[in-house]
């Protein structure tokens, strides 16, 4: 069985469902990933919603993430089939996620709001500074080169 990646934005995070099945009690949890794709030759971007599904001790490896970051998930591909109620057999095919990775430093930090000078106060210089109004230095004899 093959891996397979994909690195986007967690679109939805659902909650465990739990069922009993001939085998015992049995978890699953959708994962949805808004992943973006470049067409090279045109340069036009669009969308894929990518449906995924994590199961039994699986279910948990979610828990540490917010829908908005950037993931990337390894997952493996696996086809079902089965005869329903009328006798007709159906297929399906799921993304069973059993790595999740965080995609560089998602740590999203409030903006700073902007300095208050409504007094006319002069901006603030950086501590040890020898600047003055103008930006130069005036004299620089005191330079260490």
């Amino acid at each position: 069985m093959s891996d397979f990646k994909i690195t986007g934005r967690i679109l939805t995070i659902e909650p465990i469902v739990e069922r009993t099945i001939a085998s015992g009690p049995f978890k699953t949890r959708v994962l949805v990933i808004e992943e973006t794709k470049t067409i090279a030759s045109t340069g036009k971007s669009f969308i894929n919603y990518i449906s995924c599904q994590l199961t039994q001790d699986k279910t948990a490896l979610v828990d540490k993430y917010k829908e908005g970051e950037e993931v990337t998930i390894t997952f493996n591909i696996r086809g079902s089939k089965w005869v329903n109620k009328e006798g007709i057999t159906k297929y399906i095919t799921n993304l069973d996620v059993w790595r999740i990775e965080k995609v560089g430093n998602n740590t999203t930090y409030p903006t700073p709001p902007p300095p208050n000078n409504s007094n006319n106060q002069e901006p603030l210089k950086p501590a040890g500074s020898y600047f003055d109004n103008n930006g130069s230095t005036g004299d620089d004899s005191d330079l260490p080169f």
